[in-house]
């Protein structure tokens, strides 16, 4: 859960700093693990116009790609290994970026 909630954040901020990112590049994170230091990840974001497509490797257990599209403001989430994809449109994700609004002020 704790990689899915990280998950969840960094797509928030990407899509929240889309805008000032280029478009036609891709990014490359590298990730590594505090408490494990050889664990760790991948993820790679590509944006085109104002669509943005993240692939995740390695972050736990779970590969997984996310697919934002401006257009309908929504949110394709595909688990990679159980075949699996969750469709957010754009007020499922007006909740979870309030209920992260929220927690994040607790830490200030």
């Amino acid at each position: 859960m704790k990689h899915r909630s990280l998950f969840v954040l960094t797509l928030l901020t990407l899509c929240i700093t889309g805008s000032t990112l280029t478009a036609g590049v891709v990014y490359t994170l590298n990730t590594k693990e505090f408490q494990d230091m050889n664990a760790g990840g991948k993820m790679t974001v590509a944006i085109e116009g104002k669509d943005l497509h993240m692939e995740m490797q390695g972050q736990g257990s779970k590969d997984g790609s996310v697919i934002f599209k401006s257009a309908d403001n929504s949110m394709i989430m595909v688990d990679h290994q159980r075949k699996q994809y969750t469709v957010m449109d754009a007020a499922m994700i007006e909740k979870i970026a309030g209920q992260m609004n929220k927690a994040m002020a607790q830490y200030q």
